[in-house]
């Protein structure tokens, strides 16, 4: 397609230089859109996740809002997650948004998690859980000293956690 090379540069360099907390909504609609090459995703959280600081509230909460907008776009295009995506780099950006405790940025994460869940591939799914369901953290969250964290940690628990895991009703009247 002519001039996307361009188009592309100029988003990454907007992406770079502006402050996260003031991305306006055409750049937020623009890498979603971009995303029809799934491949961008990667480059696009390693942006957000390398520029926000873990105690800046506000880019906390922008980047997992844009973080799961992105994983949510790339599930609305039937696409997958690429393989070469670096779930180590949002692996360490979770946890240690999760080891901070800080009320709000813990509960914008768990609620992001929340959003991405289902889109993240199965083996990966594992090495999050173990994160989140160790006796340590299940426990720390489940009686979190804010009421956001532990809403938002029952509604992951119980929505995606709860619901994925166990058989639907339909395959259990068909075990019986």
């Amino acid at each position: 397609m002519p001039g996307y090379k361009t188009i592309l540069k100029a988003i990454l360099l907007e992406m770079k230089e502006r402050d996260i907390a003031y991305y306006p909504e055409a750049l937020k609609d623009t890498t979603c859109a971009m995303l029809h090459n799934e491949k961008l995703l990667n480059i696009f959280v390693t942006i957000v996740l390398k520029k926000t600081h873990a105690f800046d509230t506000q880019a906390v909460s922008c980047t997992c809002e844009l973080i799961s907008s992105w994983f949510t776009t790339i599930h609305k295009n039937n696409q997958l997650v690429p393989p070469q995506f670096d779930y180590t780099l949002l692996f360490k950006a979770i946890q240690m948004l999760l080891d901070l405790d800080h009320g709000m940025s813990t509960a914008k994460c768990i609620w992001m998690l929340y959003k991405i869940f289902h889109v993240i591939p199965i083996k990966q799914r594992g090495i999050l859980l173990d994160q989140l369901l160790g006796k340590a953290k299940f426990y720390g969250f489940f009686f979190h000293w804010s009421h956001n964290v532990r809403m938002v940690f029952y509604y992951f628990y119980f929505f995606q956690l709860y619901q994925t895991l166990l058989p639907s009703k339909d395959v259990a009247k068909g075990a019986h």
